[in-house]
């Protein structure tokens, strides 16, 4: 995937505000939504990278003016230490977490009262060896109440090598 195409799937989930945010991006890999989000984010931002890959989180340049700390650790089993959120991104990560509600449930205690999360995920409901736990763009529909959430949108669409489509929500 190119960057033009992962800010194109977030960027209008993004809260436009001059006040910095503060975000965590969970699973970031080599930081593709990581840089994404640091676009559309205003000056003094700053942005948590998670993954388990240390030498993926090195590889990781924003533009001026945004932060960037980065935690080497399985967002899924680690405690995480991060501070109040505006957003939690979670890009091609979910299909890991098991028990989603749980899980959510944990993340949605970390966001500020505004605060919220963008998911982006194959439209899926069957597994493999690479998406072992996916979730649908219907099922998230279904769950979002369930997991805390009062609103849940999709903001974009495009197509995958992997998997069809994928699709990026928004969760308030």
């Amino acid at each position: 995937m190119h960057l033009d195409t992962a800010i194109h799937l977030i960027s209008s989930g993004i809260e436009k505000s001059s006040s910095p945010q503060v975000w965590v991006d969970l699973g970031a890999g080599r930081g593709l939504f990581t840089k994404a989000l640091a676009f559309q984010l205003p000056a003094e931002s700053i942005i948590h990278a998670v993954d388990t890959d240390a030498a993926a989180l090195r590889t990781i340049e924003l533009p001026d003016g945004i932060t960037l700390r980065t935690q080497q650790h399985d967002f899924v089993h680690d405690e995480l230490h991060l501070p109040l959120l505006d957003g939690v991104l979670m890009a091609n990560s979910l299909h890991y977490v098991k028990d989603k509600y749980t899980f959510m449930k944990a993340i949605r205690s970390t966001l500020k009262p505004a605060g919220r999360i963008i998911l982006v995920e194959y439209d899926t409901s069957r597994s493999n060896t690479w998406v072992p736990y996916p979730i649908a763009y219907t099922a998230l529909e279904k769950f979002a109440h369930e997991f805390g959430f009062s609103s849940v949108q999709k903001l974009a669409e495009a197509p995958s090598v992997y998997q069809g489509s994928m699709y990026a929500a928004l969760l308030l």
